[in-house]
């Protein structure tokens, strides 16, 4: 609307359409501010619900609060975005050595530091394993470095809660977990 009176005022008002068009601008850069902030605050939410994050990608999540509190929505979206994607793609791989299980792995400062854990590697490779319990040296198993919380909460969860191994076969239990069942 703005435009238009600006375009209707260009032929007899000049003054009159560069008010006008500067408050189209103005309407149209507030527009596009608030869709950022919409954006960060969505992605905001996302990086907010992953765990071991480092210093670095700690002070980014920091940066961008600061961002959206000051209005600088753009930027925190683009801090945001970058480090999402990154927190996804976030993987290691981890070889097995003699003596290794799930739960010493998962404890291990570098992968988890909590043993609870470990039925996030054990999720991610099911492909890989037959039975929870039984790994062997030389495997080779995915572990994503910065799971989501609630996928945290629920591994440790289960882990507290799966009770003792029976034997080789593996326990329904687990096979429910694998499906997302839980406990």
């Amino acid at each position: 609307d703005l435009i238009t009176q600006a375009q209707a005022a260009q032929s007899t008002d000049d003054a009159k359409a560069q008010q006008l068009a500067g408050q189209a601008k103005q309407v149209a850069t507030d527009a596009m501010n608030n869709c950022y902030g919409a954006q960060a605050k969505d992605l905001m939410a996302q990086a907010q619900g992953y765990t071991n994050l480092n210093a670095d990608q700690q002070a980014r999540l920091n940066q961008a609060q600061q961002d959206m509190a000051a209005g600088n929505n753009k930027a925190a979206y683009d801090i945001l975005a970058a480090l999402v994607a990154e927190l996804q793609a976030a993987k290691m791989t981890y070889s097995v050595v003699h003596g290794d299980s799930l739960w010493r792995i998962a404890g291990k400062a570098d992968v988890y530091g909590n043993p609870y854990q470990w039925p996030l590697i054990y999720k991610a490779n099911a492909d890989k394993i037959k039975h929870a319990d039984l790994i062997y040296p030389k495997q080779q198993f995915d572990v994503m470095k910065n799971p989501l919380k609630t996928d945290a909460d629920a591994a440790a969860d289960y882990a507290k809660h799966r009770g003792a191994w029976r034997g080789h076969k593996a326990d329904k239990r687990d096979r429910k977990y694998l499906s997302g069942g839980g406990n």
